[in-house]
C-alpha cells in the first residue's frame, strides 16, 4: 500500500504523516500560508495565516521572532484546522505536534520560546478578532481576560494588520525569515 502523500507548491512530493527534515521547504511553508485564510475563511476579507505569522514575529523578542514566524508552519501540510475541531479530535494535535517537531528540527527552533509565542498568539487572537472578524457581541472563549494589541502603524510599533494578497503576503514573509537567518 502506498503512503498518503500530498504534492506542496514546489513540486515535491510529501508524506505529512512521516515528514522529514529535508522535506520542509521555507518557500513551500511562504507559499502555503500566504495561501490560508485566517479562521477558516470566515474573516470580512482575506487575512493570510502568512500575515499573521509575520506580524507574530514582530511582537515577540528577537530571539523568539524565527519561532514565531514559523509558529503555524505545519499548517501547510494539515490545513489551518479551527481550535474547537481540534479539541474534539485529539489525533490531529499529536500529527500537528510530531509535524512541528519536524519543522523545529530543520530550522533549529529552540523550545524555550513556546511559551512566549503562545502567550504572543493568544494576544493576536483577540486582536484579530476585533480587526477582521464580523460584528458580533460574543467574545472568543480564549480572548476573555487577555488585552490586545493596540492597533497601529507600523509592525514594530503596534498590529497593522493589511489583509495582503497572498503574493504580498509570501514575499513579506520570505523577506522577514531571510532577515532572520542570516
Amino acid at each position: 500500500m502506498n503512503k498518503p502523500w500530498i504534492m506542496t507548491a514546489s513540486g515535491r512530493s510529501v508524506y505529512p504523516l512521516d515528514l522529514k527534515p529535508e522535506d520542509v521547504v521555507i518557500g513551500d511553508i511562504a507559499h502555503g500560508l500566504a495561501h490560508t485564510c485566517r479562521f477558516n475563511g470566515h474573516s470580512t476579507n482575506f487575512y493570510s495565516v502568512a500575515e499573521h505569522s509575520l506580524i507574530m514575529s514582530h511582537k515577540v523578542s528577537p530571539g523568539a521572532a524565527l519561532y514565531a514566524l514559523l509558529h503555524d508552519a505545519p499548517e501547510i501540510y494539515i490545513s489551518d484546522i479551527p481550535s474547537p475541531i481540534k479539541l474534539a479530535i485529539p489525533e490531529i494535535g499529536v500529527i500537528e505536534k510530531r509535524i512541528w517537531e519536524v519543522i523545529m528540527e530543520r530550522f533549529g527552533l529552540k523550545r524555550k520560546h513556546r511559551k512566549e509565542v503562545e502567550k504572543a498568539d493568544r494576544r493576536m487572537l483577540c486582536t484579530e478578532r476585533k480587526r477582521v472578524m464580523p460584528l458580533n457581541d460574543r467574545e472568543f472563549d480564549n480572548c476573555k481576560g487577555v488585552k490586545p494589541y493596540e492597533l497601529g502603524p507600523a509592525y514594530k510599533t503596534g498590529v497593522t494588520i493589511q489583509c495582503l494578497a497572498p503574493q504580498g503576503a509570501r514575499r513579506l514573509f520570505l523577506e522577514r525569515f531571510l532577515a532572520l537567518t542570516q
